[in-house]
């Protein structure tokens, strides 16, 4: 789009300078005089005589019009067109109107003549031209206030002066704050019996007045529901409304424009009162449901409420957590508010009917409470261990209560903080929303520090003198998921919402997306009146429900098939865990699990079974251990009272280990070779070619040593010294270029280079692609036939052992990694010397990542030769790239981000 409007650019450009011309000479609608008027607000822009234009705009006195001043065309105002406010009689003239001497007999708007207009001694109705010189000044001043000059007949009038017993002579005009500018405006009352004020006249005009005894500035409907849109969505602050406005009626010069802003904000905060009550039918004589608590304060819709979106019989429909209320409590410390220098002059409107908890009996709880610190028995909070001075705060924020599924505040559950968060402000807003629904079964609540708020929460409810919980609703405790990390294991098993049944996909922490919203207003409300700041808390809690509540079905159906898509994949991970476990150990824990459930309502100790460890897997070495201790004790068992013999065969026993504990350490050695291999073939550096032929000549020190104890072991099975069979070990990687793709052509390449390395003995004979000969190498049949079954469970055991090695380092490794990601790659993003360092130490552990799982693909492929039904070794799956991630790092599956994602094998096979 920006393309094709590059090649339209000088054209849009050359009819923006052609609007600035007269299209006319003579009036297109009478055809009789000289364009003089065009109305930039009309549709097409209207140029008219003045005539014409008085006619067509007696009742659009907020237009921006322009009159034509020899060769262009320049600002000019409703006034000196010769509008006027008439108010009454539909926008006409009353006839009992005590209107201005000029005015008098002289009701056509051609009697009328602006200044410019006698200037240039236009020929249009020169016979009506009877302006007294007192006349032409007062036109002559308004056409300065529009081109930018101060306005001098009305500067020192005082917009809105409430003091008492002070007399006023009659007003004639009256400044208009509109969407479009603020107007000095002449006015016409109305004076037709029984009289009306004049601030009703004015209301009943759409122009609400900025006071009441005797109103001088008004302020249009439409300027008020445009601020009130402005503040609530995008969060404009009265001050920058104003700047606005002012701006939007004198570009160049706004100083001359009248400050009407104190007046704007009192306006506005009773328009609010007023639109809030309308639009939730207040007005019609129902004075019980008017003052009843959270009458002005839309909830969620969504909800389960008892009596409005449940039937009947809810209490036997499904289970009992299918109806429970999920609330979530939060604190903000942003929305602070300073103490007022004349708190007598604040004038409240009737709290408690909205979002905020009413003033008085929330002072009355807070009096009656003592600020105790007890010692944190979890880890220290900065919320409530705040140590910050606020002697110059009224409120160091709000504590407030929302719907944790949904967003939605609760209402009668907002309340002002004193000095940090304590257990006092949080327990006013709890009581206060758990009565809003007292005949539900139970509320899920979630709070950053339940573990310590929780402990005496029954006991400060008793003991309260205005507080309660009301009965038969259970209590549910519970810390959001982004918080409860930060606290101990055991409170991570006990109150995370993954391990409390019911909670779905609830994280508990809504109240933070809505803080952030929120605090857009924190610098505007810093200033603001007691009573103020709460009406704009209100009003932006009630937008924020209103936009939920009108999103409810979109929001609802994306969550419904994002959660289908969540239950196919942890249903997948589901099949794929007990696949690999024992139906018996499954069973079991269905039922461990199901009775911490019911245990948890009575005791939060329950839910401890949730405290899952991952432990140490047996490595290489403790299998070698275990199997002397098995295999010896079996032999014990079987020649009793042969003690020579015995001994014998422990020697054989520990000597047979030994010998296939080398062949693996021979195995990784070569697969060690074969990735260095690989590396040279991308880049070689000096001293390559050295290492790479004295690790050849080592490998072949230990080859030639494990096949000279061959023969005692494995009789005629073996693998001669000049055997041929290379070895095939499947070392193949993905696209990373980081992981080794094959290892077959690489030698050759490096052959052709007479630099890679020299030709010698051991670089001919390429150790590295050798087979050595354990009874993997054979299968597990081939060894049954020559009578070596003992062998191939030695080496089953000690291959899982190589296996356990593997994944224990690649847990390691790959925790590594990603500490390395969130440490030093982020922290250099701005340096190009420390991302080249942070980049090579992650190539680091990649490198290791990428060997030992070889070494673990090496040792499933052994144990699959071994295997006599490979069934039973199917919890050593194939690993995959994808497998070993960074994001996968975290040891601990209940460890933050892992809630919705499937723990990967490697993470579950010590569980």
């Amino acid at each position: 789009f920006m393309k094709d409007w590059l090649g339209e650019e000088e054209s849009y450009l050359h009819t923006m300078l052609e609007q600035e011309r007269r299209r006319y000479d003579s009036c297109q609608h009478c055809g009789q005089a000289d364009v003089t008027w065009r109305c930039l607000s009309c549709l097409g822009v209207r140029e008219t005589c003045q005539s014409c234009m008085y006619s067509t705009h007696r009742k659009l006195l907020f237009h921006a019009l322009e009159i034509w001043n020899k060769d262009h065309w320049e600002a000019a105002s409703s006034t000196s067109l010769g509008l006027a406010i008439n108010v009454g009689h539909d926008g006409d003239i009353c006839p009992h109107a005590d209107l201005p001497s000029w005015h008098k007999g002289n009701h056509d708007a051609d009697n009328w003549m602006d200044v410019d207009d006698a200037d240039a001694q236009s020929s249009m109705h020169a016979e009506s031209n009877t302006h007294t010189e007192s006349n032409k000044v007062v036109a002559q001043e308004i056409m300065d206030y529009r081109r930018g000059k101060q306005l001098k007949l009305y500067a020192d009038a005082d917009a809105d002066d409430n003091r008492d017993n002070r007399r006023r002579r009659q007003q004639t005009h009256i400044t208009v704050v509109d969407v479009s500018g603020v107007f000095e405006l002449p006015i016409n009352w109305c004076n037709c019996e029984p009289k009306t004020a004049h601030h009703k006249q004015l209301l009943n005009m759409r122009l609400y007045p900025g006071s009441q005894k005797s109103p001088r500035t008004a302020f249009t409907f439409d300027v008020l529901d445009d601020f009130m849109v402005a503040n609530l969505e995008t969060k404009v602050a009265p001050n920058a409304y104003w700047r606005r406005l002012i701006r939007v009626t004198n570009t160049y010069h706004p100083d001359v424009v009248p400050d009407r802003y104190r007046e704007l904000t009192r306006c506005a905060r009773q328009w609010l009162r007023l639109t809030t009550r309308y639009q939730h039918g207040h007005g019609y004589g129902l004075q019980e449901e008017e003052t009843s608590v959270g009458s002005l304060a839309p909830f969620c819709v969504a909800c389960p409420q008892p009596g409005k979106n449940l039937p009947e019989d809810w209490k036997d429909t499904g289970p009992k957590w299918l109806h429970y209320r999920h609330l979530v409590l939060d604190g903000n410390f942003k929305q602070q508010n300073l103490h007022m220098r004349r708190p007598e002059n604040d004038v409240g409107f009737a709290d408690g009917l909205a979002y905020t908890v009413n003033k008085e009996n929330y002072e009355s709880h807070l009096a009656s409470t003592h600020r105790n610190y007890s010692k944190s028995t979890c880890n220290n909070h900065r919320a409530t261990q705040s140590k910050r001075r606020t002697n110059h705060l009224q409120s160091t924020g709000i504590v407030s209560v929302a719907c944790a599924r949904h967003g939605g505040f609760v209402p009668n559950a907002t309340a002002d903080l004193k000095a940090g968060e304590s257990q006092a402000n949080s327990d006013a807003v709890a009581s206060n929303a758990g009565w809003q629904w007292p005949l539900l079964l139970g509320v899920i609540l979630y709070y950053d520090i339940m573990c310590q708020y929780i402990i005496n929460f029954a006991k400060r409810m008793k003991k309260s003198k205005h507080l309660s919980w009301p009965d038969g609703v259970e209590l549910i405790p519970a810390i959001g998921l982004f918080h409860v990390h930060g606290h101990k294991d055991e409170c991570v098993a006990k109150f995370s919402p993954t391990f409390i049944e019911g909670t779905g996909h609830v994280d508990g922490e809504v109240l933070e997306t809505l803080w952030a919203a929120l605090n857009d207003i924190a610098a505007s409300t810093l200033n603001m009146s007691t009573s103020w700041r709460v009406d704009v808390l209100n009003a932006h809690m009630r937008w924020s429900n209103l936009r939920k509540i009108m999103e409810i079905v979109k929001t609802t159906s994306q969550r419904w098939k994002k959660a289908l898509q969540r239950y196919a994949d942890a249903l997948e991970d589901y099949n794929d865990f007990t696949d690999v476990c024992p139906e018996d150990k499954v069973k079991e824990w269905k039922a461990l699990i199901k009775k911490a459930y019911a245990d948890r309502h009575n005791n939060l100790d329950a839910n401890m079974l949730f405290d899952v460890k991952i432990g140490q897997l047996p490595t290489r070495a403790a299998c070698s251990e275990t199997l002397s201790k098995t295999l010896s004790q079996r032999k014990d068992r079987i020649a009793r009272g042969h003690s020579s013999s015995i001994d014998k065969d422990k020697d054989d026993l520990t000597d047979i280990i030994r010998w296939m504990n080398l062949g693996i350490d021979i195995e990784e050695f070569q697969l060690r070779i074969q990735s260095f291999i690989r590396q040279m073939g991308r880049r070689v550096q000096r001293g390559d070619p050295a290492r790479l032929e004295a690790d050849r000549r080592r490998l072949m020190i230990m080859i030639d040593a494990f096949l000279e104890e061959a023969p005692a072991y494995m009789g005629e099975l073996i693998v001669g010294r000049d055997n041929a069979v290379t070895i095939t070990l499947d070392i193949t990687g993905g696209d990373n270029v980081d992981i080794i793709a094959s290892s077959h052509g690489f030698d050759d390449h490096l052959d052709q280079d007479d630099n890679a390395e020299d030709d010698s003995d051991a670089a001919q004979i390429k150790p590295e692609q050798r087979t050595i000969g354990l009874p993997s190498a054979f299968g597990r049949k081939e060894c049954k036939a020559h009578g070596l079954g003992r062998l191939t469970a030695i080496e089953m055991e000690l291959r899982k052992g190589q296996a356990h090695d593997a994944i224990q380092k690649l847990r390691e490794y790959i925790g590594k990694k990603s500490v390395l990601y969130r440490t030093d790659i982020r922290s250099a993003r701005r340096s190009q010397h420390k991302a080249e360092a942070a980049r090579q130490r992650v190539d680091a552990q990649t490198a290791k990542i990428n060997i030992h799982r070889l070494y673990y693909n090496r040792a499933r492929e052994a144990m699959l030769e071994l295997a006599k039904k490979p069934r039973k070794i199917k919890e050593y799956k194939l690993m995959t790239i994808q497998d070993l991630t960074a994001s996968t790092s975290l040891l601990n599956p209940s460890e933050r981000g892992n809630r919705h994602r499937g723990l990967p094998w490697l993470w579950s096979l010590d569980i």
